[in-house]
């Protein structure tokens, strides 16, 4: 038999993903086998190990495929020489937010990264791999909020690790409050505006009593 080409496995690669997402906004994660992405995807399921451990794999490359193109906004503004830093996390944050208000795939995916709860080994292992990509991205927003403050455009006394800190819970709370059927908010009406408050925040800056001043040098 014809040994595949690597465009074909790419394209293989691309019908499981797409078929997972359906079924997991369908039938729920945990709920979802790989038997049933094969069964969506018209393939075998030697095929998804081919390319995929296990379902955990299969969700983090979704991860890792929603939010690579708008990671590269935020890539932008860790380069030293960057004359803008805030601007590119300022365009980080906008898109973010609104391909949650815009894109189906990203609400979806967005509902299954927050309702990962239930006690299993698979679902460990999913919240294993979040927290390492949690972790590369709290990194590169201290970078992206040092370079700011070396470029006087946030204040030198401000705790970047803190700061990190409030731009995650601040844009998991959006998210939560915009994905949520009861939601008092409008994130695709006000989008700018909490954008605004997010940055309006950080030149701010803290309290002298809370100030650590980690990029202050």
């Amino acid at each position: 038999m014809a040994r595949r080409t690597k465009a074909e496995a790419q394209e293989t690669r691309r019908a499981i993903m797409q078929a997972a997402m359906r079924q997991f906004s369908q039938q729920g994660w945990a709920a979802t086998s790989l038997v049933d992405v094969a069964r969506e995807a018209g393939v075998t399921r030697g095929a998804i190990y081919w390319h995929f451990e296990n379902k955990a794999e299969l969700l983090i490359a979704l991860w890792q495929e929603l939010c690579e193109p708008i990671g590269q906004m935020l890539s932008a503004s860790l380069n030293v020489d960057e004359p803008d830093p805030l601007g590119h996390l300022e365009r980080f944050l906008l898109l973010l937010l609104e391909n949650v208000t815009e894109s189906d795939s990203h609400r979806e995916f967005f509902r299954l990264f927050f309702n990962q709860t239930e006690p299993s080994s698979e679902v460990e292992a999913f919240h294993r791999m979040i927290k390492e990509e949690i972790a590369v991205y709290q990194s590169e927003l201290k970078a992206a909020l040092c370079n700011a403050i070396h470029r006087g455009q946030l204040p030198s006394d401000l705790d970047v690790d803190q700061a990190a800190v409030f731009i995650h819970c601040a844009l998991d709370g959006l998210i939560l409050n915009a994905l949520h059927p009861c939601s008092m908010i409008s994130l695709a009406l006000h989008t700018k505006t909490y954008v605004h408050f997010i940055l309006s925040a950080l030149r701010h800056g803290l309290p002298d009593e809370a100030n650590t001043g980690c990029c202050a040098k």
